[in-house]
């Protein structure tokens, strides 16, 4: 039992890191028209379209993998820098994320990354600055079934 409670808080602590680290890059890096409350509502967009980009079976399979060890990475317990340290305890915790969810999205290529995004698309240019890829080259949506 106690074995569990330990994975459910370093779960839990761990997304709460991301989060902030997120935040405050998104803070940093968004653009200057941008609410905090946007900038809030681009976390949710970004946890949905990883978990969206990792179930695609479009995606290649290494880009699905990296995103899966990513994940794993951040739940276990032991990291390369353990994560009650301060400041730097979770820089290896956004780093391995940070790489994985770059190399997907250019391994997936912008269409499936357009089509995987429910963000604006402000937000979906700020997380390619956030990724380093530049700027997606095309950031129209497809036409949905509806259409």
């Amino acid at each position: 039992m106690a074995v569990i409670l330990t994975i459910v808080v370093a779960l839990a602590v761990t997304i709460a890191a991301i989060w902030i680290g997120l935040a405050v890059a998104v803070l940093v890096g968004r653009p200057s028209r941008t609410s905090v409350l946007e900038a809030a509502r681009f976390m949710p967009d970004t946890l949905r379209f990883v978990w969206n980009l990792a179930r695609d079976r479009a995606v290649p399979r290494r880009a699905r993998w990296r995103l899966y060890l990513a994940f794993f990475y951040n739940v276990q317990p032991i990291n390369l820098i353990p994560d009650f340290v301060p400041v730097i305890g979770f820089a290896d915790n956004l780093v391995v994320t940070a790489w994985a969810l770059r190399s997907a999205m250019r391994l997936a290529g912008p269409d499936v990354v357009v089509a995987h995004w429910h963000g604006t698309t402000e937000e979906l240019q700020t997380l390619y600055r956030l990724t380093r890829l530049g700027t997606p080259t095309s950031t129209e949506r497809p036409p949905s079934i509806d259409e």
